[in-house]
């Protein structure tokens, strides 16, 4: 008996400007309840209890309905409506100093305000939706947009033999080198100036050489990626020790397509584009731990750790005294907007690479499955993993490109010889279910097991992706041929 009573309760923890609290209630207990027991003894009336995201609570709700054990919450007061008087800053209504202050002690936590004092959803940091509301880029994403038709240009007439344009080459490579040199700023301002600096650099790249090299498209593209690589490097010293996370993506990401390029043209071999599509998965569930960077000064002392002949000789950057709520909003909101730019970016290489591993698709029947195989699978890593996000942008992004890899899955699938009754009887079930879970979140709907089987099906399309990427692009037969 006493062991059910202990499952039936709710462990919680309460944040409010006085401390922290870890309080254990029934499920049946009310909103309100817990408000009034947290702050009994105050003059005041009790503040309200919102999630980590700012979403109030109902006071007459049940806690066993709107929360979860192990939930954290947080107490602060209401906004203050349009026009109405405020107090004196740094005073509450009872005299008593400590007021709520942005970005210090105490900061609001209301209606679409996280955590830390930033407006969830509405600012330019929590993704990309803050670039395009911004007045001072509309220019430099016509730019963008551009330079997007000129490579497209480049490589439509790249497809017919043409031979290169040192004119095109010249002039490209004197505008990413110029946008490079460009002052940095930081957030979402930067990202323009960053792709504008990667699609001029590609575009020159591409230029320099044509397509009658016993290449074909696979040399000029090679070289523009490589191009473009080092226009972002470029762009990347320039920004310095913070700053432009685009030019950060598009360097490491355009670094590995380069890489690809380059063991395809010394091999002699189609362009490995399932291999990368397997990593895909990885690199989204890797994008939330890359993407926080904390001085390491801050979270421990480095000098004690220092013994080796190399570490003595560092320069050793002294922790802080103190870390300001000003400075962790700037971090968080870094972090924010590069995990929403990296996600963006993996979307978009996701499917460009089922693409080009559709058109590229191999002979081998082995190779073929494998194909079709892994892009089911990398559907399904890019549909499940951001079911955590609370951003539009890193949830929406990589499930819009999931629809196109499924597309391409069931275009390779054809093409391997299933039977299209079979494809539509499995599109009818994967329509009926994902309705059925639209439609049970819709209604605020939560199932413990449903999400279980979630994260295991999620984990195994993650884990199989680079394996079926390896199978697909023909190591079999490659390490089959070696003895020969």
């Amino acid at each position: 008996m006493d062991e059910q009573m202990e499952a039936d309760l709710i462990a919680l923890t309460v944040l409010s400007p006085r401390g922290r609290r870890d309080v254990v209630v029934r499920p049946d207990v009310r909103v309100g309840q817990l408000s009034d027991a947290l702050d009994a003894g105050n003059a005041r009336s009790a503040t309200p209890l919102r999630t980590v995201t700012g979403d109030p609570l109902a006071r007459d709700a049940r806690l066993g309905s709107v929360v979860h054990s192990g939930d954290t919450l947080v107490t602060a007061p209401d906004e203050p409506a349009a026009g109405a008087p405020r107090g004196r800053p740094g005073r509450r209504p009872g005299g008593r100093p400590g007021g709520a202050r942005p970005g210090g002690r105490g900061a609001r936590a209301g209606a679409g305000v996280g955590p830390f004092g930033r407006r969830t959803g509405t600012s330019g940091a929590s993704g990309l939706s803050g670039v395009l509301a911004a007045p001072t880029v509309p220019l430099a994403w016509a730019g963008v947009g551009l330079l997007v038709l000129a490579v497209a240009a480049r490589l439509l007439d790249l497809a017919a033999p043409g031979g290169p344009r040192p004119w095109l080459a010249g002039g490209a490579g004197a505008l990413a080198l110029a946008i490079a040199l460009l002052p940095v700023q930081r957030g979402p301002a930067a990202d323009p100036v960053a792709a504008a600096c990667w699609l001029a650099g590609t575009l020159a790249g591409a230029s320099v050489v044509g397509p009658d090299t016993g290449a074909g498209l696979m040399l000029p593209v090679t070289v523009g990626l490589l191009a473009g690589t080092v226009a972002s490097a470029l762009r990347v010293i320039r920004a310095g020790g913070g700053g432009d996370a685009l030019a950060r993506v598009l360097l490491a990401v355009g670094g590995v397509g380069a890489l690809g390029g380059v063991v395809a043209v010394l091999l002699e071999r189609p362009y490995p584009a399932a291999l990368l599509l397997g990593f895909v998965p990885l690199a989204l569930r890797a994008a939330p731990a890359v993407s926080l960077d904390v001085p390491d000064p801050v979270l421990l002392d480095p000098e004690p750790a220092q013994r080796t002949a190399l570490g003595v000789r560092e320069r050793i950057d002294p922790a802080p005294a103190s870390v300001r709520a000003r400075t962790v909003n700037a971090v968080v909101s870094d972090a924010v907007h590069r995990r929403a730019v990296t996600v963006v970016v993996l979307a978009l290489a996701a499917a460009l690479l089922a693409t080009v591993a559709a058109v590229l698709l191999p002979a081998g029947t082995l190779e073929r499955i494998t194909t079709a195989t892994l892009t089911f699978a990398v559907a399904l890593a890019l549909a499940l993993v951001p079911r955590r996000d609370r951003d539009a942008v890193t949830r929406w992004a990589p499930r819009a490109a999931a629809l196109l890899v499924l597309a391409v899955a069931v275009a390779v699938a054809l093409v391997c010889g299933v039977s299209p009754v079979a494809l539509a009887v499995a599109a009818l079930v994967a329509a009926a279910i994902a309705v059925g879970v639209a439609a049970a979140s819709a209604r605020d709907w939560r199932s413990l097991r449903a999400s279980r089987l979630a994260d295991a099906v999620e984990s195994l399309a993650v884990v199989l992706s680079p394996a079926l990427g390896v199978v697909a692009v023909g190591t079999v037969g490659l390490l089959m041929e070696l003895p020969s």
